[in-house]
């Protein structure tokens, strides 16, 4: 365990941080959206909500959290950031419509609800997938 933590702990923290930020991006404009629109904009709200979070994660965990450096798979780990993302996203909207349209639950503390799940998921997709160190050729 103490081995497991080294490895990946300080990285899970920065990555916490970092999703702090993600999660109130995120959250923010998904509160505009339903301020602005309405509480039935809900799915329009996760949708812009989610882009501008995914935009802002793919930067500051490739900067901060995994230090992915150089040009080089630059494209492939943004294509892998938005696909990991957008999975988790599709799953938070299924988690969304069903918390809000078939048990009742409130839109702000369904969206929080989520975040249980999303999160230490996002982080397995970003350190294992996105962010995975290149293998070199043989």
């Amino acid at each position: 365990m103490k081995r497991l933590w080294r490895a990946y702990g300080a990285q899970f923290i920065r990555f916490g941080l970092v999703g702090a930020v993600n999660t109130l991006v995120d959250y923010g404009v998904y509160s505009l959206v339903l301020h602005l629109m309405g509480k039935d904009a809900y799915l329009l709200g996760q949708l812009l909500g989610f882009t501008a979070g995914t935009l802002n994660a793919y930067f500051m965990n490739g900067r901060f959290v995994f230090r992915a450096e150089g040009k080089k798979g630059r494209a492939r780990r943004l294509f892998r950031c938005f696909t990991g993302y957008g999975a988790t996203c599709l799953l938070a909207a299924l988690m969304l419509w069903v918390w809000v349209d078939k048990l009742g639950l409130n839109e702000y503390l369904a969206k929080l609800i989520n975040l249980c799940v999303t999160v230490p998921l996002n982080f397995a997709i970003n350190r294992f997938w996105t962010f995975a160190p290149e293998k070199p050729n043989s």
